[in-house]
């Protein structure tokens, strides 16, 4: 997977009941297709992996809480077990907007890349639009002070609009959470902490609101919800784990 180095767009976040997943399947079905991904690897879902950053205070997680409308959040992203690469992720909010900026790096490049003190060094083979992602996420890394606090983990079911490929439309289930320091974004033991939530459905899309969606949210009767995987596992977390 070698997703693109930019989005940006808007997203509406919903909580969807398992019994209505056969209803949504079938209203989506004329106006979509499986995400290229999904549908070469001829299975039902990915997993995602997110190693998010913050400071020793939780900085993202209250500026989230208290509704700052312009914000930023740092998080290091693999999916299954492609362990070859991993992304960096520098994601803004702007209001109703949502920017994503990402560059791809070598999992062995982590524990350097994560030093707070500006241990880690460019290696060649990049274009010049992922080294200046990679730079300015090393440099939030001491300016903030941040560091790995939290590894959540998901199934991710997507699909994307057959009339406008800008159109997205994902299923996240399982979620689950580590919290701590470390950096192994691989990690494959029992010890998950798992978030007893219904699949949370995201539709995403460029500029206007895709009448396919509209009529999606309307015959589902969903209602728009300000749903931050990061922060419903940060509340589930003993504050001891976190230090």
């Amino acid at each position: 997977m070698k997703p693109s180095l930019r989005f940006q767009r808007h997203e509406l976040k919903y909580y969807l009941p398992e019994e209505m997943y056969p209803e949504l399947l079938r209203l989506i079905r004329p106006y979509t297709a499986p995400d290229p991904y999904l549908d070469r690897s001829r299975v039902r879902s990915y997993l995602v992996r997110s190693l998010y950053l913050d400071t020793d205070d939780l900085r993202s997680y209250h500026d989230k809480l208290c509704g700052i409308r312009n914000r930023k959040k740092l998080r290091i992203r693999a999916y299954n077990q492609e362990r070859s690469t991993v992304f960096l992720e520098i994601k803004r909010k702007y209001d109703n907007i949502i920017v994503k900026d990402r560059a791809s790096v070598q999992i062995e490049e982590l524990p350097s890349l994560l030093d707070r003190y500006g241990g880690y060094r460019l290696n060649g083979g990049r274009s010049n639009a992922e080294n200046d992602v990679t730079m300015r996420f090393l440099s939030l890394i001491p300016a903030l002070q941040l560091r790995p606090v939290l590894l959540i983990a998901y199934e991710r079911e997507a699909y994307i609009g057959l009339f406008d490929d800008t159109a997205r439309l994902t299923l996240d289930r399982n979620l689950r959470y580590l919290p701590g320091r470390s950096h192994d974004l691989f990690y494959s033991g029992r010890d998950w902490f798992s978030v007893k939530r219904p699949c949370i459905l995201e539709l995403k899309f460029n500029r206007v609101l895709p009448f396919f969606f509209k009529h999606v949210i309307r015959r589902l009767n969903l209602w728009a919800q300000a749903i931050s995987k990061y922060c419903l596992c940060i509340e589930r977390c003993n504050p001891a784990f976190l230090k």
